[in-house]
């Protein structure tokens, strides 16, 4: 089975800067139950940024959407845009847990970027960042495959 990625055709606050090297992987959650990705770019409009932050977003329903063009610089990890790929997950993983089918499409996006990347490097934001993100209740070993 092919990973289906869901294209919009978003409309940028200028033009996303070029990432010239891609070395991780940071994963996030939205921090709210439910929207679109249209509703996070335009959340993200408003906040000052050029649109939605991350690269991919990943619905509950197991669709995956494409966010920033995936060869562009994110405004997800500071300190770690220049290099990673930002995915975020729909949903609060402190108040909720992860639908299967959501999970299944996290694990199929990951497992296609390391390869396509050759990553060794997948990080929670709160690795990186003194965060929260994304959650408690964030499956990270069942989406990385990570004992």
């Amino acid at each position: 089975m092919a990973l289906e990625i869901i294209e919009h055709n978003l409309s940028w606050n200028g033009e996303p800067e070029k990432r010239s090297r891609t070395e991780c992987i940071v994963l996030h959650h939205l921090a709210s139950e439910k929207a679109s990705l249209l509703d996070v770019h335009n959340r993200h409009l408003s906040a000052g940024w050029s649109g939605i932050v991350y690269h991919f977003y990943i619905r509950k329903d197991g669709s995956i959407h494409r966010g920033r063009p995936e060869d562009s610089i994110g405004a997800h990890a500071l300190g770690y845009n220049p290099c990673s790929i930002g995915i975020c997950f729909e949903g609060s993983f402190e108040a909720e847990d992860m639908t299967e089918t959501q999970k299944t499409a996290g694990r199929e996006l990951i497992s296609y970027l390391v390869v396509k990347y050759d990553l060794r490097s997948i990080f929670l934001h709160s690795d990186i960042s003194p965060d929260l993100c994304p959650g408690a209740n964030f499956p990270f070993k069942e989406l990385t495959g990570t004992p």
